[in-house]
């Protein structure tokens, strides 16, 4: 009974051992089998993310031989898989451009030989796509024995974003040379403060000014080429134009190369930077404002003094100056002018005290005269007056802007002309109602009057008398009106020697027809000669 019971307690103990083997065999198998579904999920999520990532990795190998994957040969444009880096290569307008290969290649060599890492940037034949590759030695889990592993990047964008910012950069440095050499060469005083406002930079201009070396020194020592005005330095008013954020300027007196100038002064903030500021010589303006002044004084002072009426208007048509015989002419009072009114304004009031022309339409009379300003030639003008003035009217437009306009009374003169007309028409209406035959040389021997009686006697028309004719002209005209026509070589000798000699001359004429004319010759006190015939033909047939 015990012997029996034994093995089949070691049969149950057997068969509980195999059981629990059994049982961890296949525990163990289902948690290699998780395992490993664990490491294929894991191998496929990596390498989806090498699939989609935005690098390309390349191994190669040490003896040349290179692995990429399918897309990178792809973005390459390559037909087939490269097996060397000389592959990369390609042909035509595909793989990697030949200069950027073959030193690719050279770095692929000392990174193998040396382990250095190094970074390309490359391009890709017949794209404008850009490529940055990295390189190290590949670690020995990856490849052992020396392999290089390269990182490829689409660095198109970065490389574009890259090249404008370098060439901005060198546009803005370019044009920092090219303001800076200009500043450096200005004309004028020019400076640079910074925030605590001290000297940080001056021209060559500031440094000749202040009479000093060089701009070294002028910093260092802080030379200031302003001097203190109302207890305030140049930088006090600097820092006053920084706090304001606002461009200051001022007119102050310093020296400048030994000589005492008036300046323009400008401070200008540059926020963060400091303040610049700039000085501006304006002493010849201001020397010659001051002679235009004493040169416009003066004018006027003459103006005054002239019997003709003067008023200027300045680019907006106001009236800027009136002398006083234009006051006096126009009856204008001082108080009203010095309200400087406006040019259509004067000509109302012209018009209200009668010292203008009578016109029909007077708005477009006054419109074309507001014409003078704009016009480039001097108009003249003459006006008559209702009561009887007579006023000659010059309006001269101003160069830089404006009308001066000249009033001269010519009333006397028209009244002058008008009586020596008169007095013309008496004398031609005398001459003609004589009875004796009267002419007048001048002093060249031109017929300048005769009468009617004198063309009648020689039966000369008034064709023949109108040019005037020199005597030389006419003598022989008359030569054949007289008995003897020699004779009119004595009457022209006695006409030139009354003219030199200033003594009277007297000769009878035959004329052909019988007639008798004592003819006078006599000097006026002008210089001119008194031709006078008097016909004779009576006394001499009583005789």
């Amino acid at each position: 009974m015990t012997g029996t019971g034994l093995p089949i307690a070691l049969i149950g103990i057997l068969m509980a051992l195999w059981l629990l083997g059994a049982a961890v065999a296949i525990w163990t198998g289902l948690s290699m089998r998780n395992k490993a579904a664990k490491v294929l999920r894991q191998s496929m999520r990596l390498g989806r993310l090498l699939e989609t990532a935005p690098a390309f990795p390349l191994l190669v190998k040490n003896d040349g031989r290179i692995e990429a994957g399918e897309r990178f040969v792809r973005m390459l444009g390559l037909d087939e898989p490269a097996r060397s880096l000389a592959e990369l290569g390609g042909r035509d307008n595909a793989g990697l451009a030949q200069k950027d290969l073959a030193e690719l290649e050279a770095k692929v060599r000392e990174t193998q030989r040396t382990g250095k890492g190094f970074t390309l940037h490359l391009a890709i034949k017949g794209s404008s796509r850009r490529l940055t590759v990295v390189g190290n030695i590949a670690d020995n889990v990856i490849y052992p024995n020396g392999a290089a592993s390269l990182w490829f990047f689409d660095s198109t964008e970065n490389l574009r974003e890259l090249e404008r910012r370098t060439r901005e950069a060198e546009e803005a440095r370019s044009a920092f040379s090219a303001l800076a050499g200009l500043i450096e060469a200005a004309p004028i005083p020019m400076w640079h403060r910074r925030p605590d406002m001290n000297l940080h930079f001056v021209n060559h201009a500031y440094v000749e000014a202040v009479g000093a070396i060089d701009g070294m020194q002028v910093v260092d020592d802080g030379v200031e080429l302003l001097e203190p005005e109302n207890g305030r330095s140049a930088a006090d008013y600097a820092a006053e134009a920084a706090a304001e954020n606002r461009q200051k300027e001022r007119i102050v007196s310093a020296t400048l190369n030994g000589e005492r100038r008036q300046l323009r002064v400008f401070d200008i903030p540059l926020g963060a930077s400091g303040v610049a500021g700039l000085a501006i010589d304006v002493q010849d303006l201001v020397d010659t404002k001051a002679e235009v002044r004493e040169l416009s004084e003066a004018q006027r002072d003459l103006l005054n003094l002239m019997s003709a009426g003067v008023a200027q208007f300045d680019g907006r048509y106001g009236l800027v100056f009136a002398n006083l015989p234009f006051q006096s002419l126009f009856s204008f009072r001082d108080q009203w002018l010095s309200e400087k009114p406006e040019f259509a304004r004067v000509l109302d009031r012209m018009r209200e005290n009668g010292k203008l022309p009578e016109v029909r339409d007077f708005p477009a009379w006054r419109k074309e005269r507001e014409a003078w300003f704009r016009a480039s030639d001097p108009t003249e003008e003459n006006w008559l007056l209702p009561d009887g003035t007579h006023l000659r009217v010059l309006a001269q437009p101003i160069p830089y802007g404006g009308l001066l306009m000249i009033f001269e009374d010519r009333t006397e003169q028209a009244q002058l002309a008008r009586a020596r007309d008169i007095l013309l028409r008496v004398r031609t209406a005398t001459f003609d109602n004589l009875f004796e035959a009267i002419a007048v040389f001048s002093a060249d021997g031109r017929l300048s009057i005769w009468n009617r009686l004198f063309a009648e006697t020689w039966k000369l028309s008034d064709d023949q008398l109108i040019k005037h004719p020199r005597l030389d002209e006419l003598l022989p005209l008359l030569a054949g009106h007289l008995k003897k026509p020699t004779q009119i070589t004595v009457l022209g000798e006695l006409i030139r020697m009354t003219s030199s000699n200033r003594a009277q001359r007297q000769i009878e004429a035959i004329f052909a027809d019988g007639r008798v004319f004592q003819i006078a010759i006599m000097p006026l006190p002008d210089g001119n000669m008194l031709f006078n015939m008097l016909e004779l033909s009576d006394r001499s047939k009583s005789d």
